[in-house]
């Protein structure tokens, strides 16, 4: 803490993964092929720099720089076949802002992330957004109940190179769009303790929006449309 209200933190990670039973086993056509047995786990580490500063006593700012490799990564190379890269390198930075405004009984947060990912070879791989980005605040001024909504938006995604998606083989490499999904969440107050009763509602406006996949069946997958939620919690 270099100053009252200022911190700085360090971190060092390391994660493992081993192969699932469909990447060590599944065959394809070739009745010869005795699955992918030789698969190693895939590996992470990963180094992060984090400083939080209080611009008041309500409100703080957080930014993290992040960097780190994927080392055997697993990847589909055919029907029924994967096999380990040698690595995929990853960095990024995270920007986030919270704190409360007591005068009006208002919470708020926001925060963004760039993220940058690259193969072995140096390229660009798809999937993953470049851009994330996430605002929502949560009034208390209500006797029974405290409301949340909150927005969510994706960046736009690459189809990986060897992506087989139903779309037009001229298209494969366009970028699949950016979305918005707005949410809402009502969430009873103490006064109904110790029952707790939380309602969310997710995809307000029921926006189309799809996800781009490597590691299934590489096609786009359409995501949930307007859901709703009811959680009932009883405390003792």
């Amino acid at each position: 803490m270099p100053r009252k209200g200022t911190s700085i933190k360090a971190l060092y990670g390391e994660a493992l993964r081993s192969p699932s039973y469909r990447e060590l086993f599944k065959q394809s056509d070739d009745s010869e092929n005795e699955g992918n047995t030789s698969l190693k786990p895939e590996v992470l580490k990963m180094g992060e720099i984090s400083i939080s500063h209080y611009l008041t006593c309500d409100h703080r700012l957080d930014v993290a720089l992040f960097q780190g490799r994927v080392s055997d990564f697993i990847k589909t190379v055919g029907a029924g076949n994967y096999s380990n890269l040698k690595h995929r390198d990853f960095k990024g930075i995270e920007v986030g802002l919270r704190g409360r405004i007591p005068s009006v009984d208002l919470q708020y947060f926001a925060n963004g992330t760039s993220l940058w990912v690259k193969e072995e070879d140096g390229k660009d791989i798809g999937i993953l957004p470049e851009q994330m980005f996430n605002i929502g605040v949560t009034y208390d001024g209500l006797k029974y109940v405290s409301i949340s909504p909150y927005l969510r938006y994706v960046g736009r995604r690459n189809r990986p190179s060897d992506y087989q998606s139903d779309v037009d083989a001229g298209k494969q490499k366009d970028l699949l769009g950016g979305y918005p999904v707005f949410n809402i969440a009502v969430r009873t107050k103490k006064t109904f303790h110790p029952f707790e009763i939380v309602f969310v509602m997710q995809n307000v406006f029921n926006e189309k929006y799809y996800t781009v996949t490597e590691k299934s069946y590489k096609y786009d997958v359409e995501k949930m449309g307007r859901t709703f939620f009811v959680n009932f919690i009883y405390r003792f």
